[in-house]
């Protein structure tokens, strides 16, 4: 963004004569001008030189005011960086005629002014690509460590600026003044909330913050692309080295994080990605990572007041203001995210343990192992508890739809604890599940993620147990989170066990009654009974149960906290609500099993399976639950199923799924022997087809059915040749695949064999006869014409084969008349 507090209007900006412009570069620098175009600034000029073979240079002429110590900084950094990263795109000074790399210039009327030329990077901004996705911000983060890798013993007086704005440690005093002057409706207050954040985790850091020469201003206009058909797409240049600054090192990664998470919806992951890909050529320490995300916000903070500020100097002066609606909206969303959260994610990003005070907390649980007395009655013996799977592949959860009945829920747990002998359930730690089912556990992004993994364990109980403390403790909160299927009356506790570290513990769907006698505060006792479950009508509209959750720090939350994470971020919240089997006494088995990873799986597959079963996507599907017509992966994400060829009434039909269960348990074997279900099951089958169709092959497959086809064919005709259609696929057995264009025409292929022929696909859009008046009529003459060629041939057909609609060929469906 441009700096506001530059001179006045009149004075800002040199505005000489394209002419003159025109003359300067060929007198000076030799080149053969044909055309200028100035380029968007708001203190200096710049303007694109081209040349017979395109453009070549910028040119750029200072305003008269400028420090001539920056100007040579901007060069200097340049030439370190020929020298110590030749490879690196940045653009190189261009010497004069005479070997100078800054010329003097008299602008008439305007006085005199100094200009350099550098090389012309092409690419495409930042600020234009959509959508981009982490891939530019990966390249950039490399490039960006890199270059701080190379000026990390650089340093020149014209980078130590007096009160430069774009300084980030300048941020309290701008935001400070900045904030008077907003106007957007909560604009303010994230302002105010982004100072106080800075003067928390950032000003008692300030001396522990390594500090160089960074080039300061990464934003998305600065930053250059490769072209939008190149994947993934590759940071092609970094311009303008005029905000070149001696500062913190981590706001080299802070500023251009703040750019690159511009208009998406989920910027944290931006940033972390940044982080990451800069963290592996400059490893980032505990302290840049502590503060990282609290200096994006400070950037945004800063970039939107000082925007405030020149809007109201230079109402019509558009470059002002180009980034401050999307920076308004980044604020906001990284404003949702805790700095201490963004702090464990980032850690994680750039593959560094948690945040140390989450690790004291998870260590002293671990050295003090079940300290804590039992929280539910009836759950105090292990023994005596029965581990519950609810995940999202459980073969206990066989109807999705019964888990939106909580009563019926109920039953089904009552069952299985009578029939176990429990006295009390667990629903494990590290669980995936698809019982999240309301809004409120999407995460609202574009990506559509929803919250499945379970960060805490449920004690299922009836309706009235008891809920003791485990431990001393004292209430931080307690709140009634009455939506549906979310908390329902919460408490959260405060421990500070002697010589150990401060953590909370939280209880969900407790009943109302248990908020009445509660206040902050207040002082409960280990073993002390300070709440009890509540029923299906008041603690969500859940089966009766304790959600009982450990954390290491609680996020300055006040009523409610996520009982729930998105798998995108599992390990990190998983750090900071550590497992409650540190604390309690739990059954063996209350951590659910974590599915094996992809990269695994793939590795297994490829020592194990047939490389000619292929596996679809880039990044491949662990797929393990199929509900109507949605397929789930390990983390309880739901895929809209539109390839699946077999289950045509959707996953896991419930009528379907009973019928089968109920014929395995009788019978389950072939057509040899007198049965009349397969009587019955043909003459119905008969019934929905036309006469004379009214006998019946049963066979296990569409690849059967066609071999099966073709083999009825050749006897009834004497002959072995068959008609297909271009991009056609009929299956993967022999014959099947034989007549397969998909197959034979495809990778691996070996052409159509002798006896098969092939017709045009009928594709009423795009084909060979689509523009005719009457394309089926012209596509079946086109098929004439080729069963005519065969038979002249010597090689009459004896079938023509068709798909209903040409599924490998581009769902095709065929045009009126063709078929006929």
């Amino acid at each position: 963004m441009p700096d506001s507090t530059a001179q006045s209007p009149a004075t800002r900006r040199p505005r000489p004569d394209p002419g003159r412009v025109e003359d300067l570069v060929r007198e000076h620098w030799g080149l053969p001008v044909t055309a200028t175009h100035p380029l968007p600034s708001h203190k200096d000029f710049n303007t694109r030189i081209d040349t017979p073979e395109g453009p070549a240079a910028v040119l750029k002429i200072y305003a008269p005011d400028e420090s001539p110590d920056v100007i040579d900084l901007e060069l200097a950094v340049l030439e370190r960086l020929a020298a110590r990263a030749p490879d690196l795109p940045v653009p190189r000074p261009l010497p004069t005629l005479d070997g100078q790399l800054t010329l003097r210039v008299d602008l008439p009327g305007q006085g005199a002014h100094r200009a350099r030329l550098l090389s012309w990077l092409p690419g495409e901004p930042l600020a234009g690509a959509r959508p981009r996705g982490v891939d530019p911000a990966e390249a950039l983060g490399r490039l960006l460590g890199r270059l701080d890798a190379a000026l990390a013993d650089f340093d020149h007086p014209g980078a130590h600026r007096e009160s430069f704005v774009w300084e980030l440690s300048q941020a309290p005093g701008i935001l400070r003044e900045g904030a008077e002057r907003v106007t957007r409706p909560g604009g303010r207050g994230l302002v105010e909330r982004a100072l106080a954040d800075f003067e928390t985790y950032v000003a008692p850091r300030a001396d522990d913050l390594p500090r160089q020469v960074v080039h300061n201003d990464a934003n998305d206009h600065n930053v250059l692309l490769a072209p939008p058909d190149a994947s993934p797409r590759p940071v092609v240049g970094l311009l303008d080295f005029g905000d070149c600054t001696h500062t913190w090192r981590v706001a080299e990664v802070a500023i251009a994080a703040a750019y690159a998470a511009l208009g998406e919806s989920r910027p944290e992951r931006i940033v972390a990605t940044l982080a990451a890909a800069y963290h592996g050529q400059q490893p980032l320490t505990d302290a840049e990572l502590a503060v990282l995300h609290t200096l994006v916000r400070a950037r945004l903070a800063v970039s939107v007041c000082l925007s405030a500020a020149a809007r109201a100097e230079e109402p019509d002066e558009p470059y002002l203001t180009v980034s401050e609606a999307p920076a308004w909206e980044a604020l906001e969303r990284l404003g949702a995210i805790h700095d201490r959260f963004a702090e464990g994610l980032y850690r994680h990003a750039c593959g560094r343990p948690p945040p140390p005070a989450w690790v004291a907390v998870a260590s002293w649980l671990g050295e003090h192992a079940a300290a804590g007395a039992s929280p539910l009655d009836g759950a105090a013996d292990p023994s005596a508890m029965l581990v519950l799977d609810l995940s999202v592949d459980s073969p206990d959860v066989d109807d999705l739809d019964a888990l939106a009945d909580a009563r019926g829920w109920t039953r089904r747990i009552e069952r299985q604890l009578d029939e176990a002998g429990a006295r009390a359930g667990v629903g494990r730690y590290d669980e995936v599940r698809l019982c999240y089912t309301s809004p409120s556990f999407a995460t609202g992004e574009d990506d559509g993620e929803r919250r499945t993994v379970h960060l805490g364990v449920d004690l299922f109980a009836p309706a009235g147990t008891p809920v003791r403390a485990p431990l001393d403790g004292r209430v931080v909160w307690r709140a009634d989170n009455a939506r549906p299927l979310d908390y329902g009356p919460t408490v959260l506790l405060e421990h500070g066990p002697p010589g150990g570290p401060r953590f909370f513990t939280l209880y969900g769907h407790l009943s109302r009654d248990s908020l009445a006698g509660l206040r902050a505060r207040q002082t409960v006792r280990r073993g002390e009974a300070f709440a009890a479950l509540g029923d299906v009508s008041e603690n969500g509209g859940w089966p009766p149960h304790l959600h009982f959750q450990v954390l290491a720090d609680h996020l300055d939350a006040t009523g409610d906290f996520p009982g729930v994470a998105a798998p995108s971020e599992r390990q990190v919240w998983l750090a900071l609500c550590p497992d409650p089997a540190l604390l309690i006494p739990l059954p063996p088995g209350s951590r659910a099993p974590r599915a094996p990873g992809v990269d695994e799986l793939m590795r297994a597959r490829r020592a194990r399976i047939a490389p000619a079963l292929s596996v679809s996507y880039r990044k491949p599907l662990h797929i393990v639950r199929g509900w109507r017509q949605h397929l789930y992966d390990a983390d309880g994400q739901a895929y809209l199923d539109g390839v699946n060829n077999v289950c045509h009434v959707g996953h896991a039909h419930p009528r379907v799924v009973a019928a089968a269960r109920r014929q395995m348990g009788v019978l389950n074997t072939n057509t040899r022997y007198l049965h009349p279900a397969l009587l019955t099951y043909a003459e119905r089958l008969a019934a929905t087809l036309p006469d004379p169709l009214e006998v019946c092959f049963f066979v296990n497959s569409g690849s059967e059915a066609n071999e099966l086809a073709l083999r009825l064919a050749f006897t009834a005709t004497g002959r072995s040749d068959v008609v297909v259609l271009e991009g056609a696929y009929h299956g993967n057995t022999g014959r099947a695949v034989e007549i397969s264009p998909y197959k034979f025409d495809g990778p691996g292929g070996r052409g159509a064999p002798p006896w098969v022929h092939v017709a045009p696909m009928p594709d009423p859009f795009r084909g060979a006869c689509a523009d005719e008046p009457d394309p089926g009529a012209a596509y079946a003459a086109a098929l004439g014409d080729v069963v005519r060629a065969a038979a002249d041939a010597g090689r009459p057909v004896a079938a023509f084969i068709h798909e209903s609609i040409l599924s490998c060929g581009g769902q095709i469906v065929p045009p009126a008349g063709f078929l006929p």
